[in-house]
C-alpha cells in the first residue's frame, strides 16, 4: 500500500447582523447557512431566531475542521457557503407554527 497524503481545512463562520431589512409582519428572523460536506452533500445550520422588531443581531459563530485526502480538501475549497435570511411567522395557524420564508440569499466562495 502506498502512503496517502492527508490534509486539513479549518473554517470559522460568524453571523453578526442583518441590515436594511424591513418587514411589516410580526415574527422572527434567522440565518440558515449551508456548508458542503463533499460527495454532493451539505450541512444545514440555523442561527437562533430574533424578533423582527429588534436590530437583527446574532453574533454567533461556528467552527468546522475537516480532515481527508488532498483531493477531497481541494474540492471543498472550490465550494461556496450559502447564506439565507429567513422569516418565520410566530402566529400559530391551526395551532401550529409553519415553515419559514426566504427573504434574501447570498453565496460566498
Amino acid at each position: 500500500m502506498g502512503a496517502q497524503n492527508f490534509s486539513s481545512l479549518s473554517c470559522e463562520l460568524r453571523i453578526i447582523q442583518a441590515k436594511n431589512v424591513e418587514f411589516k409582519s410580526t415574527g422572527s428572523f434567522f440565518v440558515r447557512y449551508y456548508l458542503s460536506a463533499g460527495n454532493n452533500k451539505r450541512i444545514r445550520l440555523n442561527t437562533r431566531e430574533t424578533c423582527s422588531k429588534s436590530d437583527l443581531s446574532w453574533n454567533e459563530s461556528f467552527s468546522l475542521d475537516c480532515f481527508g485526502g488532498q483531493d477531497s480538501m481541494d474540492n471543498l475549497k472550490q465550494e461556496n457557503v450559502v447564506f439565507e435570511l429567513r422569516w418565520r411567522n410566530k402566529a400559530p395557524v391551526l395551532g401550529m407554527i409553519g415553515g419559514s420564508k426566504l427573504v434574501g440569499r447570498a453565496e460566498i466562495p
